[in-house]
């Protein structure tokens, strides 16, 4: 631990010592010194980055909140079905290794600069990693846990939930 603190306090010096000897190297209206954006931070950051900092809050809780359904869901379905699975499967696939930038002039253009275009980026880079995780957590479910309830007559919704959503 003492080690981490160590590293960090080095990095932030570090940081700042080349970030001092760049303001002598360049117009201070292009890159201002550490001092001049300390003293001058307080003043900014109430005044005017409060509702930005509320606003961008939202956009990231409205992305990470439809991302988390969609992709449990979608995952969901991948994995307990057949169909979902050769039907989705090939699609994540192809559009996961993207980089999800690329989306962004699309996302632009079909819905405009603001909000909506915010939250579908942040969708689209969160998504899929949450898709592929609860299909793999699924799959890896040892098919006996399945066996060993349906012998005992266990019904669709009980194997759902006593096997596939049991917390270890």
């Amino acid at each position: 631990m003492l080690n981490k603190i160590k590293s960090f306090i080095y990095g932030f010096i570090l940081v700042h010592l080349l970030w001092l000897c760049g303001t002598h190297f360049v117009d201070d209206r292009l890159i201002p010194s550490p001092f001049t954006v300390y003293v001058r931070m307080d003043g900014a950051f109430l005044s005017d980055m409060i509702p930005h900092i509320g606003h961008s809050l939202w956009r990231l809780f409205l992305g990470l909140s439809i991302s988390m359904i969609l992709g449990l869901c979608l995952g969901l379905l991948m994995a307990r079905s057949r169909f979902w699975g050769n039907l989705l499967n090939p699609l994540m696939y192809f559009l996961y290794p993207i980089p999800k930038m690329a989306f962004l002039p699309v996302a632009m253009i079909t819905f405009g600069l603001g909000n909506p275009t915010t939250v579908i980026m942040i969708i689209l880079i969160i998504i899929f990693q949450i898709m592929v995780n609860v299909r793999d957590g699924i799959n890896s479910i040892p098919i006996e846990n399945y066996h060993t309830l349906l012998t005992l007559g266990a019904s669709s919704w009980q194997l759902f939930k006593d096997v596939t959503f049991q917390r270890h």
